[in-house]
């Protein structure tokens, strides 16, 4: 009995994570070559956007599909927090300063990110999203909807030479 308990207790708790887009995976699913690719170009740019702040009062560490280390309890969630791709704490206190979504066109165009937005937007005291330049208009019709409203919404772009660069968007 206490088996077919924690099945439906996993299961249960990976299906409301899943519509969040927090969930932690407990073993690594098969993905195709496509799938993989695009979750590794998305942990990448994670990881570089991560290293672009540069607040001295703040401490940033990620969560990628291979690591989710670092959460923000929510209780309201049956997991009891949830993992977003950039999180900001107050280096002295250890408090959440804020965090940050990263989406790519894939993942914007995937399961709706308006669901981890909102949590985030309402559970943080500062939240940011982070989108491919091309997606500012969709990006912002979307937030409007879904009625959140980031501290910051932050276009990303590649220059000729490849490099990383971002900038705020306009009001």
């Amino acid at each position: 009995m206490t088996a077919l308990m924690a099945d439906t207790s996993i299961a249960s708790h990976r299906a409301s994570n899943r519509r969040l887009g927090t969930e932690a995976p407990l073993h690594t699913p098969k993905m195709t070559h496509a799938e993989d690719a695009l979750r590794q170009q998305h942990d990448i740019l994670v990881e570089m956007l991560a290293r672009r702040i540069k607040i001295p009062q703040w401490t940033v560490a990620v969560n990628t599909s291979a690591a989710r280390d670092h959460l923000v309890p929510c209780p309201a969630l049956p997991a009891g927090a949830f993992y977003p791709d950039l999180v900001m704490t107050e280096r002295f206190t250890g408090r959440i300063a804020a965090v940050g979504e990263v989406e790519t066109e894939a993942t914007l165009a995937g399961e709706e990110p308006e669901a981890r937005w909102w949590v985030a937007a309402y559970l943080t005291p500062k939240f940011f999203v982070y989108v491919p330049e091309a997606c500012e208009k969709e990006v912002k019709e979307r937030l409007r909807r879904a009625r959140v409203r980031p501290a910051g919404l932050f276009l990303y772009f590649f220059s000729a030479r490849n490099a990383l660069l971002v900038r705020r968007a306009g009001g």
